[in-house]
């Protein structure tokens, strides 16, 4: 299926990425490695092994294909993916952001559950 149609099927809604001028976030790849007391080597090695598999350009280039923007700056930015009939840019013109402190998101979660509009 042609990916600009993509959100539009599943939502019947285009979707569109909005880049406010002060700056945007980012969204973080959903990876991370625990550093506890209860992780052990062959957990921490395996961790290891598997960040190196996600950040091969194969696997960064098929995690453009669900919305992920490359995280190895020698992998380019699909343009056929990452475009204005899509609904995003191919470059982002405006600041990016820090990511903010987990205690902060989790706030702001907590807070969109109570003030969105659930469309009822």
């Amino acid at each position: 299926m042609d990916n600009s149609l993509r959100a539009f099927n599943q939502w019947n809604d285009p979707l569109v990425a909005l880049y406010p001028e002060d700056g945007t976030l980012m969204s973080d790849h959903p990876f991370v490695m625990l550093n506890g007391s209860w992780v052990n080597y062959w957990q921490r090695f395996a961790a290891g092994e598997y960040l190196y598999f996600l950040l091969q350009p194969e696997n960064q280039n098929l995690a453009q294909k669900h919305g992920f923007r490359p995280a190895v700056s020698t992998v380019s930015v699909d343009d056929e993916l990452f475009n204005p009939i899509n609904g995003v840019q191919y470059e982002i013109s405006v600041p990016i952001l820090k990511p903010l402190e987990g205690e902060v998101m989790e706030a702001i979660f907590t807070a969109w559950v109570k003030v969105r509009n659930t469309g009822t």
